[in-house]
Protein backbone atom coordinates (compact mmCIF):
# COMPACT_ATOMS: atom_id res chain seq x y z
CA UNK A 1 0.00 0.00 0.00
CA UNK A 2 2.94 2.11 0.58
CA UNK A 3 3.68 2.49 -3.12
CA UNK A 4 0.99 4.42 -3.97
CA UNK A 5 2.95 7.27 -2.41
CA UNK A 6 6.45 6.09 -2.47
CA UNK A 7 7.18 4.46 -5.55
CA UNK A 8 9.65 1.15 -5.74
CA UNK A 9 13.13 2.52 -5.71
CA UNK A 10 13.20 5.90 -3.77
CA UNK A 11 15.10 6.81 -1.58
CA UNK A 12 12.47 7.34 1.74
CA UNK A 13 15.02 9.70 3.17
CA UNK A 14 14.25 12.10 0.94
CA UNK A 15 10.33 12.19 2.48
CA UNK A 16 10.25 14.99 5.51
CA UNK A 17 8.36 12.88 8.56
CA UNK A 18 5.33 15.06 8.49
CA UNK A 19 4.84 12.90 4.87
CA UNK A 20 5.51 9.76 6.06
CA UNK A 21 3.09 10.19 9.19
CA UNK A 22 0.52 11.49 6.55
CA UNK A 23 1.02 7.94 4.88
CA UNK A 24 1.36 6.21 8.09
CA UNK A 25 -2.13 7.12 8.69
CA UNK A 26 -3.79 6.87 5.56
CA UNK A 27 -2.22 3.31 5.92
CA UNK A 28 -3.94 2.81 9.59
CA UNK A 29 -7.61 4.06 9.00
CA UNK A 30 -7.91 3.05 4.97
CA UNK A 31 -10.78 0.27 5.70
CA UNK A 32 -9.97 -3.39 4.53
CA UNK A 33 -12.21 -6.36 3.50
CA UNK A 34 -10.62 -9.05 5.66
CA UNK A 35 -10.85 -7.23 9.04
CA UNK A 36 -14.74 -6.08 7.80
CA UNK A 37 -14.47 -3.33 6.75
CA UNK A 38 -12.86 -1.62 9.57
CA UNK A 39 -9.51 0.19 9.33
CA UNK A 40 -6.66 -1.26 11.53
CA UNK A 41 -6.53 1.64 14.13
CA UNK A 42 -9.91 0.74 15.41
CA UNK A 43 -8.93 -2.83 15.97
CA UNK A 44 -6.26 -1.58 17.65
CA UNK A 45 -7.76 0.12 20.09
CA UNK A 46 -10.51 -2.39 20.46
CA UNK A 47 -7.96 -4.44 20.86
CA UNK A 48 -6.20 -2.59 24.01
CA UNK A 49 -9.81 -1.74 25.35
CA UNK A 50 -10.12 -5.56 26.09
Amino acid sequence: MIRRFIPKGSDISKFTCAEIQRIEDWINNYPRKILQFKTAEELFIQELAA
